[in-house]
């Protein structure tokens, strides 16, 4: 468990993160399509449908709270998926080759 809240929380992680972010805002022009990219460059496959319905709900809410806080909308995007994609880089499936 450590070793994953070192992960979750370390400043190289949210780096990369952040980066992955960028790379799926200027990639794609949706959050669907945003979602795919993302699940094909951290894990090397396309999302099961109902990991993609779950992601773009987490997007959704992740930026709603960010709305709440009066931050843009372009911000809110990039923010939300920031911590999907550290989420992604959380996973298992990420951390281990089966």
């Amino acid at each position: 468990p450590l070793q994953a809240l070192f992960r979750m929380n370390d400043p190289f992680a949210h780096q990369q993160a952040k980066a992955l972010a960028a790379r799926l805002i200027v990639s794609g022009s949706d959050k669907k399509s945003r979602v795919k990219l993302a699940y094909q460059i951290a894990l090397g496959r396309l999302p099961e449908k109902d990991e993609l319905s779950s992601a773009q709900k987490y997007l959704d809410g992740f930026a709603e709270q960010l709305k709440d806080a009066g931050i843009s909308k372009e911000e809110q995007s990039r923010l939300a998926l920031a911590s999907l994609a550290r989420i992604l880089m959380s996973s298992n499936e990420f951390m281990y080759v089966d």
